[in-house]
């Protein structure tokens, strides 16, 4: 190949790699990140298809250059051995290889299946079932509770309804009969043999390993092809720099996408799609920015990462743009970095705050290296410290008085409990649990969801870590110190070969090359508190702009003139990235076609439970679906097996222990049955989590059985469990039990954290001592209460009418009303309480007196006249309820209710004429209140009927 030619042919590959890296920056962030299979699926095989241009054949004769030969080496060797040992994962090894690699890993096995490693994993499961004609039919209980919908969606067994696991076996008879297998069910072949892989959800792990070897690819492309010949100068500059700008321009619309989405929200992402975990559209919720995106973290990782590309050709332009664009480079630069951070702040993603501080400030230090005959830079560190600053009080002002709201809100919920930094640190403390058991190879690439669960620390929350939120820890527990060293290797290499060309650079290229570096430490950095490298879409960009900076590296540091070249040696040399490729392609295609976890779904054949039992044995569900589809086909001991193997994987959740327990009661085992009601109880006290602690169901409980949950609870409160002291509240008040639900708000009030949480907690024991009659306790808790908190008004309230209203002590009313305008309360709030008890009590004349004292402050009040006037007409002074209502129609004349009320009272007073006239205004005032149209009804029909007693006339 001539040197024409070879420049032609390297010419042509860049272009159509560009066209791949353009069509990759546009779709994969758009396609919702790529993360449902149909996305990650073309974005993967755009990939390897792009893998195609890199030289073979005739190019691949002529060799390439030799000072690049040994940098091409030294990346392909760890990307290969990695994606080597990650096929080793998936691949199915005889038992003894598996205990020798991996020991926790055999045992999980011997766990889930039984009989294993003597007998292949459910071989026997068909022969074991019973036939349909030997199922019976359950006998209907004497006693049934029916639960509420709500309580069936928690667990609850709905009495008298058809069996799901009868009709699922007939289904599965229809099944085994007749139909194809899905793929599912032709992959679990694989792995139905005594050989297993190492990792414990092999079907996870494949597509864990195309998605690096489409990053690899991606990374191997755009650092190296063309490698069969130096780019011209010219070239050189096009490629990196047209790049650079995709990346910009893409990260700008998805920022404006961003900020129009949440102006704009109409409850789906991009206006028309539903994220299958939302299941409906959110419009009861403020959005974060999220754009394309359904995490707002994953959309400001995105933009965090493109951010230094933005700040630095703001403030340092770009020498690769001719310098008659290089102003208005800058100025789309200037843009462009402020759209990002004004969308990166509404997402509130803190981990992209962290980004847009460490983008700024190492495009500054990495910027600033001086060499002899270049200025100082100090003054440019200046600028750019001061332009950034400036950028981001425009920013704020931009997002206006409710962004910052949200901002700020953001801000002090970091360390909230259950969304902020403390339960991702409980969510790390059980990933190094993971890593202890499975330290050597892991658990299996991106099986992390599959098994963690069996590691979670109680009380069991529906807010479950699919993730580990940190990619590194994950990456240990799922391949272990392997995968750690072969990962290392690469990182290593990258950041030395990159270190080692840097001081090399030429000073013009160093802003470019700086902003790159930046990018990449920023996403290593988010990584420790997020998993953005597993949104494909991100993990693409990654591997774009790292090959970037390895391009920058070697391009500006290479001999320009090279004409050495090795050529490769043998047919296989020459010919392996083409045939790799194509396996990839292949290997694209042998995934599910559902996200994970929505392809797990109830078996609806023998042999589906059989295949989810095989690809996913460490998950829960995969168990309890077998047990609830073949229910009583299922011989009671192997389907009580199956329930035991899901609460080993999964302890804490209180639905699967339930689930097993009723299996073991339904077995006779009532001691075993009554220790997993303690165990689930104590796992997650909640009373939401449990159908038998509804107040509705609680009292058909046994004493047994209430004793067990009693126990639970008692564990839970003696370990501090949160959630405990509302569980043991409901418990107590399911039962009855008021003065020992007193007893316990009491005692958390004595041991709270502050005085406003001592204050909820003694008003939470008054009110159940008053539930239990225990006046005198309530009254006492209720003035501690007030005396904590004297400017809360609850506490009076809830004496006033808890306490003395059903004692009927007026001179308690009056007492706690007069020291409660003392403390500071409102007198209007404090005197409408002492009206309302009054009348509760059936003191009418004090209810009135206190009113008119109101009416005497607020003469012009609406509401205090109506009030007025209804007490009057209670307390059968019609002539005054008439006198008062007439005063509240004259504040507010378009008042139907009023003039109902007046009618009323007119019509007592037998003022029938008035009566007449107040109830034709309100149905007039009113047109389609058909109970005012009923009322002026049956007025008119007395009135005819009485025929003889005349308009206006009073009868003593």
């Amino acid at each position: 190949m001539t040197a024409s030619s070879r420049v032609h042919d390297s010419r042509r590959r860049r272009v159509l790699l560009m066209a791949g890296i353009i069509f990759l920056a546009v779709f994969t962030p758009l396609a919702f990140g790529a993360v449902h299979p149909w996305a990650y699926k073309i974005g993967e095989m755009a990939a390897f298809a792009l893998l195609l241009l890199w030289p073979f054949g005739r190019a691949a004769d002529d060799g390439q250059p030799a000072e690049l030969r040994q940098p091409i080496r030294t990346f392909a060797i760890p990307i290969v051995a990695f994606l080597s040992f990650a096929l080793l994962q998936v691949t199915p090894l005889p038992p003894a290889a598996v205990h020798f690699f991996s020991p926790s890993t055999y045992r999980l096995y011997q766990q889930v299946f039984p009989g294993w490693p003597a007998q292949a994993p459910y071989a026997g499961l068909r022969g074991s079932l019973k036939p349909m004609s030997e199922v019976a039919a359950a006998a209907s209980p004497l006693t049934v509770v029916l639960p509420t919908v709500k309580e069936v969606k928690a667990g609850a067994p709905i009495p008298f309804a058809p069996k799901a696991q009868s009709a699922g076996a007939e289904a599965a008879n229809g099944a085994e009969e007749g139909g194809s297998p899905g793929s599912g069910e032709a992959v679990s072949k694989i792995y139905s043999t005594r050989w297993r892989p190492l990792s414990i959800a092999p079907v996870l792990s494949w597509s864990g390993l195309i998605l690096f070897a489409a990053c690899a690819a991606l990374f191997m492309l755009v650092a190296f092809v063309p490698v069969g010949a130096v780019a011209s100068k010219a070239e050189r500059d096009w490629f990196v720099g047209t790049a650079v700008t995709v990346f910009l321009a893409v990260g700008l619309a998805i920022a404006m996408l961003g900020l129009v989405q949440q102006a704009t929200w109409n409850g789906r992402i991009l206006w028309f799609f539903v994220p299958l975990d939302w299941g409906a559209p959110m419009l009861d919720v403020v959005p974060r920015a999220s754009g394309p995106f359904v995490d707002p973290d994953h959309f400001a990782g995105l933009l965090a990462m493109i951010f230094p590309l933005a700040i630095s050709g703001t403030f340092f332009g770009s020498p690769l743009v001719s310098s008659r664009w290089s102003n208005g480079y800058r100025i789309a630069c200037a843009v462009t970095s402020f759209v990002l951070m004004a969308a990166i702040i509404m997402s509130q993603s803190r981990a992209g705050w962290i980004g847009l501080a460490l983008g700024v400030t190492l495009v500054m230090l990495l910027t600033s290296r001086k060499e002899e005959g270049v200025e100082n830079s100090a003054g440019s560190r200046r600028w750019v410290l001061a332009g950034a600053s400036l950028m981001l009080v425009l920013a704020m002002l931009f997002i206006g008085a409710s962004g910052r709201g949200q901002v700020s809100t953001r801000v002090q919920n970091s360390l909230d409990t259950d969304a902020g930094l403390p339960s991702r640190v409980n969510a790390w403390a059980g990933g190094l649990e993971v890593v202890k058991d499975f330290p050597a190879v892991g658990m299996g690439l991106r099986a992390w969801p599959e098994l963690f669960a069996q590691y979670r620390s109680r009380p069991w929350s529906d807010l479950y870590f699919a993730e580990a939120h940190n990619d590194y820890l994950q990456l240990i527990a799922e391949t272990g110190m392997v995968g750690l060293a072969l990962a290392a290797w690469f990182i290593l290499r990258a950041g030395s070969f990159i270190y080692r060309r840097y001081a090399a650079l030429p000073q013009k290229i160093l802003p470019i090359e700086a902003a790159l570096v930046t990018a990449l430490v920023v996403m290593c950095v988010i990584e420790f508190f997020d998993f953005d490298l597993q949104i494909p879409a991100i993990a693409f960009f990654f591997a774009m702009i790292l090959g970037l900076a390895i391009r920058v590296a070697w391009s500006w540091t290479l001999d320009e003139d090279a004409d050495q070249f090795q050529p490769p040696r043998g047919v296989l040399a020459r010919a392996w990235v083409p045939i790799a490729a194509v396996g990839l392609l292949a290997a694209t295609l042998v995934q599910p076609s559902v996200a994970y976890p929505y392809n797990l779904q109830p078996p609806t054949s023998v042999a589906q439970a059989q295949s989810m039992l095989l690809l996913y044995p460490a998950n829960p569900y995969s168990h309890e679906a077998a047990a609830s589809f073949l229910g009583e086909r299922m011989p009671l001991e192997e389907r009580i097996r199956q329930r035991e193997i899901a609460v080993a994987l999964d302890p804490m959740n209180p639905y699967t222990r339930d689930a097993y327990m009723r299996e073991l009661a339904a077995d006779g085992r009532g001691a075993d049955a009554l220790e997993q009601i303690e165990l689930s109880v104590f796992n997650s006290p909640a009373p939401n989590t449990h159908p038998y602690m509804s107040d509705r169901i609680i009292g058909w409980l046994s004493a047994d059985e209430r004793g067990a949950v009693e126990r639970g609870i008692a564990r839970a409160r003696a370990e501090q469990i949160p959630g405990a002291i509302a569980g043991a509240a409901a418990f107590y008040e399911g039962v009855g039990k008021y003065s020992d639900e007193a007893a316990l708000y009491a005692d958390a009030a004595q041991h709270a954290r502050d005085s406003h949480a001592q204050y909820l907690y003694l008003l939470s024991a008054a009110s159940a001592a008053s539930r239990g009659r225990d006046y005198k306790r309530a009254q006492s808790l209720l003035e501690q209460a007030y005396a904590v908190e004297p400017d809360q008004p609850k506490a009076y309230y809830e004496l006033v009418m808890n306490v003395y209203v059903p004692q009927k002590d007026m001179a308690g009313v009056k007492h706690t009303v007069a020291q409660a305008i003392d403390n500071g309360i409102d007198s209007y709030e404090m005197e409408s309480l002492l009206a309302s008890a009054a009348q509760s009590m059936g003191d009418l004349p004090a209810a009135i007196d206190a009113i008119k004292k109101i009416a005497a402050d607020r003469p012009d009040s609406f509401e205090v006249t109506m009030r007025l006037g209804e007490l009057y007409g209670q307390n059968h002074d019609f002539n005054q309820a008439v006198i008062m209502l007439t005063r509240a129609i004259e504040l507010r004349p378009d008042s139907a209710l009023a003039y109902e009320i007046l009618a009323g009272a007119d019509e007592q007073a037998y003022n029938y004429a008035d009566a007449d006239k107040a109830y034709a205004r309100a149905a007039q005032l009113a047109p389609d209140n058909e109970a005012y149209k009923m009322s002026y009804a049956a007025f008119l029909k007395k009135s005819n009927s009485a025929g003889t007693a005349k308009a206006g006339t009073r009868t003593p």
